[in-house]
């Protein structure tokens, strides 16, 4: 056996051990989502984005003084009121275009490829918005729900807009209510001086404290699987018109489309 052969059963034995045996065609429905599992597959990013959205306001606000920081809880209603527009858009978008692409799907359809190519280069500005970040990767993931595909990635989407607003609203009206300040350097942070002021951080409460901050730590992290999701599904469309590799479109062992991952 040469060393070509040699190396290329090292590599498969080495796949294998991480990514598991081949599947068939014939059980891709398996790799569905039910709502309840891709509630945290997808959602992670928009609702960790909560955690320092507030944050945020309160920072640039703290430069104008008290008076400024009155207008806090009117930008963060005037934030929640866009986040319910974004959300009630993309539901529209999952119903509308079932095979997902999200905003690229949606403006080349009706604007042509060259505007697709830049509402591409807006969603990047778009996403710069702390609060609504993350918040397309449903509707770029419908074909990743079980059936009724268009229906699931709504209803799931849906979850995660009232569980984002409750969480910003409910952040916002404490940090005001409390009188958290935001300090550029980010230490310490508005939800962490909420969680302080609502456990202590001393004594038996401190438990509650700590979990809270594990828990907020946690879900920032999880965050990052939300491009692990999104991006393969919106990759195999972008192949398909030849502005990526057409590589991308194909489905490796597990049924997923590892190229892009």
């Amino acid at each position: 056996m040469t060393c070509g052969c040699h190396a290329r059963v090292v590599i498969d034995v080495l796949k294998r051990m991480l990514v598991g045996r081949p599947r068939r065609s014939a059980r891709l429905g398996e790799t569905l989502l039910p709502k309840w599992l891709a509630l945290p597959v997808f959602c992670s990013d928009p609702i960790s984005s909560v955690a320092y959205a507030t944050e945020q306001i309160v920072l640039v606000l703290s430069a104008g003084g008290l008076a400024a920081l009155t207008l806090t809880p009117w930008v963060g209603l005037a934030v929640a009121v866009l986040l319910v527009v974004v959300v009630a858009s993309y539901r529209q978008t999952c119903y509308a275009y079932p095979n997902g692409g999200g905003a690229f799907a949606v403006s080349r359809e009706n604007l042509g490829e060259s505007a697709a190519l830049v509402i591409l280069l807006f969603r990047a500005f778009a996403s710069g918005c702390t609060a609504l970040t993350g918040v397309e990767a449903i509707s770029n993931g419908v074909p990743s729900f079980r059936k009724p595909k268009s229906r699931n990635a709504a209803t799931t989407l849906t979850l995660m807009g009232t569980i984002a607003i409750t969480m910003f609203g409910g952040i916002t009206a404490l940090a005001v209510a409390l009188g958290t300040r935001a300090y550029p350097d980010g230490n310490p942070s508005v939800i962490s001086q909420i969680a302080a002021s609502v456990f202590g951080t001393l004594g038996a409460d401190s438990v509650l404290f700590y979990l809270f901050q594990a828990a907020t730590a946690g879900i920032l992290i999880l965050a990052a699987n939300t491009a692990f999701n999104g991006f393969p599904v919106l990759a195999p469309i972008l192949g398909q018109h030849r502005y990526l590799p057409r590589q991308l479109r194909n489905r490796g062992d597990r049924l997923v489309f590892s190229n892009g991952i």
